[in-house]
C-alpha cells in the first residue's frame, strides 16, 4: 500500500492510526484500551464512533468519567448535536477550547510531528 504524509499532521495521524494494533492485548487493560480507542478516533475526526466509546467509558470508568463526558459532548457538537447542551451546564467555550489544546499540544510534542518539517 503506497501510503505517505506531506506533512506532520498527516504523519501524526498515520501514527495514531498505527497504535490501534496495540490495544486490547492485556485484558487487564480493556478498559483503559477503550478510552484511548476513544482518543483515537476523536483525532481521526471519526466523531461518532469517539462519542460512542466515551459514553461507554465515562459510565464504567471512574477515573475518566469527567473527561470522558467533556470528550462526548465534544464530539456530539462537532457532529452538529447541540441540543444537548442544554442539559449540562458547563461553559462549553472554555471546555472545548480546552480538549483542542490539549490535543494540539499532544500532536505537537509527538516526535514524529517534529521530525516533519510543517
Amino acid at each position: 500500500m503506497d501510503v505517505r504524509a506531506s506533512n506532520g499532521k498527516e504523519l501524526y495521524l498515520m501514527f495514531r492510526r498505527n497504535e490501534i494494533k496495540n490495544l486490547f492485548k492485556i485484558k487487564e487493560n480493556r478498559l483503559e484500551d477503550f478510552y484511548k480507542y476513544a482518543e483515537i478516533a476523536m483525532d481521526l475526526h471519526a466523531y461518532d464512533f469517539a462519542a460512542t466509546l466515551f459514553s461507554i467509558t465515562g459510565i464504567i470508568y471512574e477515573e475518566k468519567a469527567e473527561k470522558s463526558l467533556f470528550n462526548f459532548l465534544y464530539c456530539l457538537d462537532k457532529l452538529g448535536v447541540n441540543e444537548i447542551k442544554t442539559f449540562f451546564k458547563i461553559d462549553y467555550d472554555k471546555v472545548f477550547k480546552e480538549i483542542e489544546l490539549e490535543k494540539e499540544k499532544e500532536m505537537k510534542n509527538n516526535s514524529l510531528y517534529k521530525s516533519m518539517k510543517n
